[in-house]
C-alpha cells in the first residue's frame, strides 16, 4: 500500500510540474501554443498518450528507485536522543511514532512539500536501527547518524 501511495503522490507531483512548465513557457511567450491547445494535443494524439504512458511508467518505478532502507548498528531506544540530533542536523524533526516505530518529517514546510510530505521511519530490527525514506535524504543522513551513534558507543 505504501508503494502505491508513493507512486500516486509522485504522479500528481509530475503532473503539476508539467502543467507549471507549460503555463510558465506560455506566460514568457516561449510556448508553441496556448496551454489549452497543448493539453488538447496531449489527450487527442498518439504522442500525447505515449507521454502519459511514460509518466505512468516513471511513477511506478520511482518508489523502487527513490526510496531505500538504511541499517545502522545501534539501539533505537537507547540512542533515541542521538538519532533525533542526527535527524535535526539534516533538517528533520520528530513527528510521532507507534509501536516502536518513530517518524521524522522535514522541519521546513517548503522542503516538506518538495518531499511530497514523506516521512522518515526508524525502527529496531535486531541489533540494528532500520531507517526508511527517500534515497536522497538517507544519503545525507548516513554520515551524521554514524557520527552521532559512534559518540554514544565511545561514552559507554
Amino acid at each position: 500500500m505504501k508503494y502505491l501511495i508513493r507512486a500516486v503522490k509522485y504522479f500528481v507531483w509530475l503532473c503539476v510540474l508539467i502543467a507549471a512548465v507549460i503555463v510558465v513557457l506560455n506566460l514568457l511567450g516561449l510556448g508553441a501554443s496556448s496551454p489549452e491547445t497543448v493539453f488538447a494535443m496531449l489527450f487527442h494524439t498518439t504522442r500525447g498518450w505515449i507521454l502519459i504512458g511514460l509518466v505512468v511508467v516513471l511513477t511506478l518505478l520511482y518508489p523502487r528507485m527513490g526510496y531505500t532502507t538504511l541499517r545502522v548498528e545501534g539501539n533505537a531506544t537507547l540512542d533515541s536522543v542521538r538519532l533525533a540530533d542526527a535527524m535535526r542536523e539534516v533538517g528533520f524533526e520528530p513527528a510521532g511514532g507507534t509501536h516502536g516505530v518513530r517518524f521524522f518529517r522535514a522541519a521546513n514546510p517548503v522542503r516538506r512539500l518538495l518531499l511530497r510530505f514523506d516521512r522518515i521511519t526508524t525502527a529496531q530490527q535486531g541489533s540494528c536501527i532500520e531507517i526508511e525514506g527517500p534515497r536522497s535524504v538517507l544519503a545525507r543522513l548516513e554520515l551524521p547518524l554514524k557520527r552521532h551513534l559512534d559518540r554514544s558507543h565511545e561514552n559507554a
